[in-house]
């Protein structure tokens, strides 16, 4: 099991890292402070193609696939006020298919 702490830029990296063993049955849960896709966002600042490409491509290397989510879509919030109101889905749980 790893625990990761702390501010990490990437945290997915940890996933791709040599010497993991993926044959094994994994569930990665938590906030990967990162969207797949444009949609999982609302609000100002639009998020850069090439972030969320590089999060596709490491749950894609790793075969996680998302298990997707019950309840509220978003999962984190900043301001109360529409205007200035954004959301985004940055915790999941993703799974590989061992």
């Amino acid at each position: 099991m790893v625990i990761l702490r702390g501010d990490i830029s990437y945290p997915w990296n940890f996933l791709q890292r040599p010497g993991t063993d993926q044959s094994l049955p994994w569930l990665v849960v938590g906030d990967f402070n990162e969207i797949t896709y444009s949609f999982e966002k609302s609000g100002e600042r639009v998020r850069g193609e090439r972030q969320m490409q590089d999060f596709q491509s490491a749950l894609l290397d790793c075969d996680l696939h998302d298990l997707g989510q019950d309840g509220r879509w978003y999962t984190w919030e900043r301001e109360k006020f529409e205007a200035k109101n954004i959301r985004e889905c940055l915790d999941r749980a993703v799974v590989n298919s061992s």
